[in-house]
């Protein structure tokens, strides 16, 4: 059995750009399991400094933030530990441009 797509949530939740800093907060899709692979890809149009501001009772890692030309985006990934204690938010430290961040989550084959 290989690793499927399980689901994706976004903040805004229409997948548009809400004004900056934030928080925004993800709601996860429903019915995840211990074990996830959950990935939420931040992007901000113009220079940012990402944070979490609410991690959800996860242990997240984070992928080396990428600055171009007026977009920045960042990665962060957990293995979902079974329990969100609230929805997760991230954002940027200051700012008012567009502001987006998209979660997609994945099964493995293995909860290990």
């Amino acid at each position: 059995m290989a690793i499927t797509f399980f689901g994706q949530a976004s903040a805004p939740a229409d997948n548009g750009a809400q004004a900056g800093p934030g928080p925004l907060t993800i709601t996860p899709p429903a019915s995840m399991l211990a074990g996830d692979l959950c990935i939420v890809i931040g992007q901000y149009r113009g220079a940012a400094a990402f944070s979490i501001a609410n991690a959800g009772g996860q242990t997240w890692n984070t992928l080396a933030e990428r600055n171009a030309t007026n977009q920045d985006t960042i990665v962060w990934w957990c293995r979902f530990n079974g329990t969100w204690s609230v929805n997760p938010q991230f954002r940027v430290a200051a700012g008012t441009a567009a502001l987006t961040f998209v979660m997609v989550v994945f099964r493995p084959t293995t909860t290990t």
